[in-house]
């Protein structure tokens, strides 16, 4: 996986760093799910391959993230995704989301984002995962604190690493 990392992220020392922490945290979510790491790990680790990645990937990462929680749980994230939209004006009705909903529109906004901001602006408006708040005075730093979140954005970095080295960009 480090190989196939390290052309993703370019070479030198920045590169070869970056791509042995995406290889070791995709390596710690696989043996340890959700324990492993803290939130703000978590976003960086997303941030490090969302900018590298398509729509389709993110769709198919966050499908797979989402597929290794209790429906208890999606259901939970799909209420939290509601309130987070509906808050933000994306969304008037503050619906619950299915799974198949959530990764519908992590792979829109996922496709063109940059970094974390743009993929969580893209989700719940003009949101900073860096202590900004979005339109509804949210901080969406705050998703990856939470248990939820942490879980559900970890899974989707690791998951997307192992999209990202499975060559189907």
């Amino acid at each position: 996986m480090d190989s196939a990392l390290k052309g993703l992220f370019g070479g030198g020392p920045e590169g070869d760093a970056k791509a042995s922490g995406a290889a070791d945290f995709a390596k710690r979510f696989a043996e340890n799910g959700s324990g492993g790491f803290s939130g703000e790990e978590a976003s960086s680790r997303l941030n490090d391959v969302i900018g590298h990645a398509n729509a389709d990937q993110v769709k198919n990462a966050t499908r797979s993230a989402l597929g290794g929680m209790s429906e208890d749980q999606q259901k939970e994230f799909g209420s939290f995704v509601g309130q987070l939209r509906q808050r933000s004006g994306n969304d008037g009705n503050g619906r619950d989301y299915s799974v198949d909903d959530i990764s519908d529109l992590f792979g829109q906004a996922g496709g063109p984002a940059k970094g974390v901001d743009d993929f969580l602006g893209g989700l719940f408006g003009n949101g900073n995962s860096s202590g900004g708040k979005d339109d509804g005075g949210f901080d969406l730093g705050d998703i990856f604190n939470s248990g939820i979140g942490r879980m559900v954005f970890g899974a989707l970095a690791a998951f997307l690493t192992n999209e990202l080295v499975g060559g189907r960009r």
